[in-house]
């Protein structure tokens, strides 16, 4: 995982600044290890609606999916999507 990057696009998000549950780099890496937890993510294809920066498709890319899709209405967090998964370019 490109930490760099993703420290990056979680600086961007408005969510690192709640009072109560502020998004952070460890707590993005626990939630998905939490979503995932039972799931045998080796060769699956994602399809990730409302997929905000592409967090969900860094993890399962990084856990084995053979493929990702995420589904996003906002230019700004598609824009930061591009920018965090452009490595994973064949399986995005």
């Amino acid at each position: 995982m490109n930490l760099q990057s993703l420290q990056s696009i979680i600086n961007a998000d408005s969510r690192n600044t709640r009072e109560n549950s502020p998004l952070t780099l460890e707590s993005a890496v626990a939630r998905h290890q939490a979503y995932f937890k039972n799931i045998d993510l080796n060769n699956k294809t994602v399809l990730d609606i409302g997929s905000c920066f592409g967090l969900s498709g860094e993890y399962v890319l990084q856990n084995g999916a053979k493929h990702y899709t995420g589904i996003e209405l906002q230019e700004f967090a598609v824009v930061k999507s591009k920018e965090l998964l452009k490595s994973w370019n064949e399986k995005v």
